[in-house]
Formats: C-alpha cells, sequence, structure tokens
C-alpha cells in the first residue's frame, strides 16, 4: 500500500532526504525512522519476533493496540489505535 502510494506521486529516490535533515535539524530523529522505513530496515515487532529477539506471539499481534494483526509499517501508519490517533 505504502510502496503504491510511493509510485503514485513519484516519491522514488528522486527527493533530498539529506537536505531535509539540515533544514530541520530538530526533526532529525523522525527523518532517521523515515529513512529506515524507504530502504526496509525499520524493525517492527512481527520482524524482532522473527529473528526471536522479542516472544513469538508479535509475529500475529501488535504490541501496542493488541490486534491480532503483525505490527507493519502499514498498520503502524494506518490502522493502530495507539498511534493513529
Amino acid at each position: 500500500m505504502i510502496s503504491q502510494w510511493m509510485r503514485k506521486v513519484n516519491g522514488g529516490n528522486q527527493s533530498n532526504w539529506m537536505g531535509l535533515e539540515l533544514k530541520y535539524p530538530e526533526r532529525q530523529k523522525s527523518l532517521l525512522h523515515i529513512a529506515k522505513i524507504r530502504i526496509g530496515a525499520y524493525w517492527t515487532a512481527q520482524r524482532m519476533a522473527n529473528a526471536r529477539i522479542i516472544d513469538g506471539a508479535y509475529k500475529s499481534e501488535c504490541p501496542f493496540c493488541k490486534m491480532k494483526t503483525p505490527e507493519t509499517v502499514e498498520h503502524i501508519l494506518l490502522d493502530c489505535g495507539r498511534w493513529t490517533a
């Protein structure tokens, strides 16, 4: 879903993300999270459970809203009641 949106808005690698860090230094941590999401390096609970870093129950359950759905980037941004409020 997010990748479809990126294609629609032509948000591939044409944006100057480094320039944003310089322009908004107070947003550096947030921009780092966005960059990790863009390159597929963001560790969700599902990914940590698959790597056996946390309890395996989180392969299919969001640790924040407790929905029986894995915590994915799409879930965090669009569905999770703890993050979308």
